[in-house]
């Protein structure tokens, strides 16, 4: 994949004049820049350049840090240029060996019927209270060196295995595959609703959320050097005993749900992903405004509108015909509610830990009523939207159209048409 421009109608001249207006040759023949303006054409250039694949925020800014320099030494001036000036720096930052890594993390539950699972390329261990040995000291030194103190952390002990090119996006699919992991828990176990009695509990809606302190080891059990690690900033909470069923649930159900995800299409699987991580990462929230906005993004996204009427037509035409006025009334009061929070703020409004569920239950429905049920039946998305577009037309009406819809595919196929 190489990179491209999002809208190649815009001209990044300005730009790269600004680069060239700025920077200041040293005495070492290096270039340098004002600071604030180096980071804003850093910014812009970012906002403004696909790079074709999945990459960690780490990578896109020291690929955007190379491809400003270059721009400096080569004298380059016009958009064509710099694209593959671009794409050659990709190119070369990726001529690496592939290398094995190891994620530890945590869980707050108490244990999960399972012992290794894996999901997109990705192998995960539950290993218990304690880290396998090779692995233990060099994570203890690095929280040591950082804190000062051994760490005390008595989630569930969680290993991902992956291999990669680069370390800094092998830990983003590491931790992508761990949040569809735990999506696919979180919609069993979660609480469909909650009424709280006395003071309102500031806690996520997830039951199963992370630990806070990430390190990448490679295969030795070494960390991969010895300062970096990533800080989870989610709130503590009690760690969550799962009730019996809840196990035969998820032994039941895990594996046989992730196996039909992998049957879906390429693109289809993509999008079906990164919903899943949207709706995950949305009710790890204990601000319950900020999940009620995020889980709404969760069902404009699984839907593929951010048009709050396609929204509404979509979801409740997954609903038989006398349910239909009732879901569309619950759906255009969660869209008045998201309407009212995002243009007036939280002022007057009711706090919305019910919607949040609401959406939780809609997203649940979309994905294993729906979107499971079509894995390896569609190529993309865009035929299950067809679907459910076509799925409230009049039966009538449908039949009309297909009639000449035939009629139409004959004709093109007697001529030989593409």
């Amino acid at each position: 994949m190489k990179a491209k421009y999002i809208n190649n109608k815009i001209d990044i001249k300005p730009v790269l004049d600004k680069i060239h207006s700025i920077k200041k040759k040293n005495e070492d023949g290096r270039y340098s820049y004002p600071a604030f303006e180096f980071e804003e054409i850093k910014w812009t250039l970012l906002t403004n350049v696909d790079f074709g694949f999945d990459i960690s925020e780490h990578n896109k800014l020291v690929l955007i840090d190379k491809a400003i320099k270059e721009v400096s030494v080569k004298e380059i001036k016009d958009k064509t240029a710099f694209l593959k000036s671009f794409n050659e720096i990709i190119t070369n930052h990726y001529k690496k060996k592939d290398k094995e890594y190891w994620l530890l993390c945590s869980l707050s539950v108490n244990s999960l019927p399972i012992k290794k699972i894996t999901v997109n390329d990705c192998e995960i261990r539950i290993t218990g209270r304690k880290f396998p040995t090779k692995f233990r000291k060099h994570r203890a030194n690095l929280y040591n060196r950082k804190y000062g103190a051994n760490e005390t952390d008595d989630y569930l002990k969680v290993l991902v295995k992956c291999t990669g090119r680069d370390v800094y996006d092998t830990f983003g699919e590491m931790e992508k595959a761990l949040d569809i992991f735990r999506a696919f828990i979180s919609l069993k176990i979660n609480s469909s609703n909650e009424i709280e009695l006395g003071d309102r509990q500031q806690k996520p809606i997830n039951k199963m959320i992370f630990g806070n302190f990430f390190t990448v080891h490679t295969s030795s059990g070494a960390t991969f050097n010895q300062k970096e690690y990533w800080f989870n900033h989610n709130k503590k909470v009690k760690i969550y005993h799962l009730k019996d069923r809840e196990v035969e649930s998820i032994k039941k159900s895990l594996r046989p749900t992730i196996n039909r995800l992998n049957k879906c299409s390429v693109k289809h699987k993509q999008h079906l992903s990164q919903s899943l991580i949207s709706y995950v990462t949305a009710f790890d929230e204990v601000d319950m405004y900020s999940c009620f906005l995020k889980s709404w993004t969760s069902l404009e996204k699984i839907l593929s509108t951010d048009s709050n009427d396609l929204l509404i037509k979509r979801c409740s035409s997954m609903f038989y015909e006398d349910e239909r006025a009732y879901i569309k009334l619950v759906l255009e009061g969660l869209r008045q509610y998201r309407n009212k929070l995002v243009h007036g703020g939280t002022l007057n409004l009711l706090y919305p830990k019910a919607l949040c569920y609401q959406n939780q239950d809609f997203f649940y429905y979309l994905v294993f009523n729906f979107h499971l049920s079509f894995a390896g039946k569609i190529d993309s998305t865009e035929e299950l939207n067809l679907f459910l577009d076509k799925k409230l037309t009049n039966f009538k009406e449908l039949k009309k159209q297909k009639k000449i819809l035939d009629k139409v595919i004959k004709f093109k196929d007697k001529f030989n048409e593409s």
